[in-house]
């Protein structure tokens, strides 16, 4: 069902032999609070619709030496974070030059993500272990341990207190980045959890899994608000709030996309025309866009309101893994590809 809206940031581990789990989905009873929290979010209106302006291809780094995982813009958007299987990190200018080389894990690394102040990173690897770094001197500030298998992805949240953890283990994991303690443990999902996301203010929790549930979590309690389940239970493979706190954007693998209102448990949009079947990518909403790469090797962009297809990227012949944008002071946007083929492609609007 489509229904118009008031307002238009890995690959893990392959286990095709292992079967899909399906649970019993029960309701939560817990609209009210979801409702309430989706009420308090702070946030500002997204920008109006505008004239779309095709990207272009600026330039395309090589420096990674296996596959790029998760590519992040830093907030103010003056740096871009990658990460690899070849265990390390790198944080390039907006131009592409190579700022820095983050080493310490000792196996792949599957997400980065950085804080508001753009002052530090977040690492989750496959070392079963989440390195906390500062971005300008690339020490590391925290190392937290407690999953007990690989751990597949991380996000801050916007004060830079907490940071979320998904694991291989099923579990997700809250941890005071201060303390460098796990202050709660989530029983999440059945199958590996694929991605976790804050909401702009902090205080909601979103994970997904490829056993087919988006779950929202009270932040402070840990409790889990709302399940959303698709009517055919595809693997989801990531979810996010939307910039204005009121939606939540998943990919699932059967290449769509679902823009979900989370409180009334109903998807308003979808987005086809991507190939996403077996690679968990991740997807950008952004102002009036949707964007995502594809196991094709193509980026797609839809306009958010009409999900008319506006342009398709045409990166290489290897899986483009995952998308960043950034919208500068100038009224460009930049958009940055990471690759399997190890390469970072950067992209700007004009």
């Amino acid at each position: 069902m489509d229904t118009e809206m008031s307002e238009p940031d890995i690959a893990p581990p392959n286990d095709d032999e292992r079967p899909l789990k399906r649970v019993k989905i029960e309701d939560d009873d817990s609209q009210d609070r979801a409702a309430a929290l989706q009420e308090k979010s702070n946030v500002p209106a997204q920008h109006s619709a505008r004239t779309f302006r095709p990207y272009k291809l600026r330039t395309t780094v090589t420096g990674h030496t296996r596959g790029i995982s998760a590519v992040k813009f830093s907030h103010d958007g003056n740096y871009i974070a990658t990460c690899s299987a070849d265990c390390t990190v790198k944080i390039w200018l907006r131009d592409g030059t190579l700022h820095q080389t983050l080493s310490g894990h000792s196996k792949g690394v599957s997400d980065v993500s950085w804080s508001s102040d753009s002052a530090l990173l977040v690492t989750a690897s496959d070392d079963r272990t989440i390195r906390v770094w500062e971005a300008m001197s690339g020490r590391t500030v925290r190392l937290l341990k407690g999953h007990t298998n690989f751990v597949l992805c991380c996000a801050f949240n916007r004060p830079g207190n907490l940071i979320a953890s998904g694991s291989f283990d099923e579990s997700i994991r809250v941890w005071d980045v201060r303390a460098g303690t796990c202050l709660k443990t989530l029983p999440a999902h059945s199958d590996p959890a694929a991605s976790v996301s804050f909401n702009i203010d902090g205080t909601m929790l979103v994970s997904c899994s490829h056993d087919g549930l988006i779950r929202i979590w009270d932040t402070a309690s840990g409790q889990c608000l709302k399940t959303l389940v698709d009517q055919d239970s595809p693997p989801v493979s990531f979810a996010a709030f939307s910039p204005n706190g009121r939606y939540l954007l998943s990919c699932t693998l059967d290449s769509t996309i679902r823009l979900w209102n989370f409180v009334s448990s109903t998807p308003l949009k979808t987005y086809k025309g991507h190939r996403n079947t077996k690679y968990t990518l991740n997807a950008e909403f952004c102002n009036s866009e949707v964007i995502i790469g594809g196991e094709d090797g193509n980026v797609t962009i839809w306009d958010a309101q009409t999900k008319r297809i506006e342009q398709v990227l045409k990166t290489g012949e290897d899986v483009a893994i995952a998308v960043s944008r950034h919208a500068g002071t100038d009224d460009t946007r930049i958009l940055a590809v990471a690759s399997l083929d190890n390469k970072l492609r950067i992209y700007a609007d004009h």
